[in-house]
């Protein structure tokens, strides 16, 4: 029998690849707060977009293939700066439900990102975060 997996993922805030461990070269620099992620408005009343394809794999198979450091997973791109390390905020490894951790980015700047959702099953995945505090200029609100 074969068996077709659909994997789904939906993105409401931008951010970068989420699983992965974290890296050591990353630390909060000396003027880093560590705050509240911002109220998160009901998914309703957010502009989403969601891609659908087909991995004709294992779900386990699928997601061992995403797990890797996040620098290795989001690269720079012309318009972005990439990923450059992680510092875990809150947790043993960042992606439960709660747990924090601050991104560098190779222009020097940080972001913070929180797990808000984590659910497997034998066949499904679904995985919510949160990204906020962002310091580079090219993440200005008003620029988005």
């Amino acid at each position: 029998m074969r068996r077709t997996l659909v994997l789904i993922l939906a993105v409401f805030l931008p951010s970068g690849v989420v699983l992965g461990a974290s890296t050591n070269n990353c630390v909060p620099p000396p003027v880093f707060v560590d705050v509240p992620h911002p109220a998160i408005a009901p998914a309703e009343q957010m502009i989403s977009h969601t891609e659908e394809i087909t991995i004709d794999r294992p779900l386990a198979v699928a997601l061992k293939a995403a797990d890797e450091p996040l620098k290795n997973a989001v690269h720079h791109t012309g318009a972005l700066p990439g990923v450059a390390g992680d510092y875990v905020l809150s947790g043993s490894e960042f992606g439960a439900p709660g747990s924090r951790r601050m991104v560098c980015l190779t222009d020097g700047s940080t972001l913070e990102e929180q797990s808000l959702e984590r659910e497997r099953t034998d066949a499904t995945y679904r995985f919510r975060y949160v990204v906020w505090n962002y310091t580079t200029e090219k993440a200005r609100a008003d620029l988005l």
